[in-house]
Formats: structure tokens, sequence, C-alpha cells
């Protein structure tokens, strides 16, 4: 009689242990990255993200989170962690009550970085599987396990997003006349953040600034030596516009 008392006790902890239970799991925010910044080396994102258990049932130890980070600008992909078409997979080791919320930090480096800063979009979903474990979430609780947020990534230069659209059109309005000349060279361009023109030497030295009045400035040549000058057309932030070659003729 005790042995069979033993017997129906383990069955009926075994059955209690491997219970299904139901987890409504969520991504809440993502921390850390509203701008992240190239470098000349690559990008580094010091990612966290917070979740949260919204169901009735606890996340017990043992049970699985699975997650992955993307990044994306309109449809297009640019980078996921652990990659596209994988999930990361951490055994928990805390209970994690009805309420409750959980942190991820992650230091992520990309080995790309922009020429240009752009706003995209950063995202992570995440989910949790019970044990024994028979999938993921489904309708209507998995519409809140992927939090996506817009963020700046900005180049190495820190431009402002939009700058680069900026002297680019500004760059295009330039006209630098007559080349070659022999008196005067004019430089005029739409841009009222134009402010000066540096001219160099072949060898790069800086021989000559001339300032910008009402988006025109004329820079003297007639005491340059007969050949070829560099110029840079710099904006109110010691930014280049454009740069470019002139010929002397003397």
């Amino acid at each position: 009689m005790k042995k069979l008392l033993l017997t129906l006790t383990i069955a009926a902890s075994s059955l209690l242990a491997n219970a299904q239970r139901t987890i409504d799991w969520s991504t809440e925010t993502l921390l850390g990255i509203d701008t992240i910044y190239s470098t000349a080396s690559g990008t580094p994102i010091p990612l966290t993200f917070v979740m949260k258990n919204n169901g009735t049932d606890t996340v017990m130890p043992g049970d699985t989170l699975l997650y992955q980070f993307v990044l994306s600008s309109g449809n297009q992909l640019i980078a996921a962690y652990p990659s596209s078409s994988s999930l990361s997979l951490r055994r928990l080791t805390d209970t994690i009550l009805p309420g409750d919320t959980m942190h991820v930090a992650l230091g992520i480096s990309l080995n790309t970085r922009v020429l240009t800063s752009a706003r995209i979009n950063a995202a992570v979903v995440s989910h949790v599987v019970n044990r024994p474990g028979s999938g993921f979430e489904v309708a209507p609780n998995n519409t809140n396990n992927a939090k996506t947020i817009s963020i700046v990534w900005m180049n190495e230069q820190r431009w402002p997003v939009g700058l680069a659209e900026e002297l680019n059109k500004a760059a295009e309005s330039l006209n630098v006349y007559p080349n070659p000349a022999s008196e005067v060279i004019n430089f005029t361009i739409d841009y009222n953040k134009a402010t000066s023109v540096k001219m160099m030497d072949i060898t790069g030295r800086v021989i000559d600034t001339v300032n910008f009045n009402i988006n025109n400035a004329q820079v003297d040549v007639r005491n340059y030596n007969a050949g070829i000058y560099f110029y840079q057309v710099l904006n109110t932030e010691g930014q280049v516009i454009k740069a470019g070659k002139v010929t002397v003729n003397n």
C-alpha cells in the first residue's frame, strides 16, 4: 500500500511540474539608443531593452527567453542580432511574477558606419517559451512581443539629419568663373550660410581666404603664380560645401 501511494504522489508531482502555463509576454521599451554614432571602425550600440510578464502565470527558472534586435530603413533590413534568420536563446534563472519586468543589456558592435546621418528604425522582438514548451504565443497576446522606435544614426562628423542634403543642394548651385582666370575668380552660390572661400596651392597650403558678401565672393588672383590652385567653400559651421580646383594663367 505504501508503495502505491508513493507512486501516485510522484506521478501527481510530475504532472504538476509539467502543467502548461499561459504567458502573455511583451517587449516594453528600448533604452540607450535614441542616437547611435558612427566611428572610423564601425558603430557601437549600447542597447538595453525591457520586457514584462503581463499574464496571470509566473515565468519560472528554466523557461527560455528568445529575442532578436533589428535595424531597418523602410522595408530595407540594415542589420540584425544575432542574425536576420535566428533568435538569441537565454535560459532564465529567475522567477518573473505577473506584472514584473526584466531588463537585458547588450553591447552590439556593427562593422558598418554611415556617411550621411539618417533616421532609421530599431526593433526588438522577444518571446518566452515555458516548460515543456510548445511554441510562441498566439493571437491575440502576441501583438505586444515586438517594440519599434525611431532613432538617429549619426555619421562621424555628427551632422544633423538632412544636413548632407542641404550641403549637396548648395554645392549644386555653386558657380565658379572664369576658369582658367588671370585677374579675378567669381564664386556665386544660392545658399545664405556660405561664409568664405579658402584658396590653397598645390601643396595644400592656404594662401588666401575671402569672405562671401550676399552669396558672392571674388578672389583676386593677379598676384598668383601661374598654375593649379584648390578651393574650399565653407559654411557658418566650418563645413565644406564644395571643394574644387581652378587654373590661373598669368
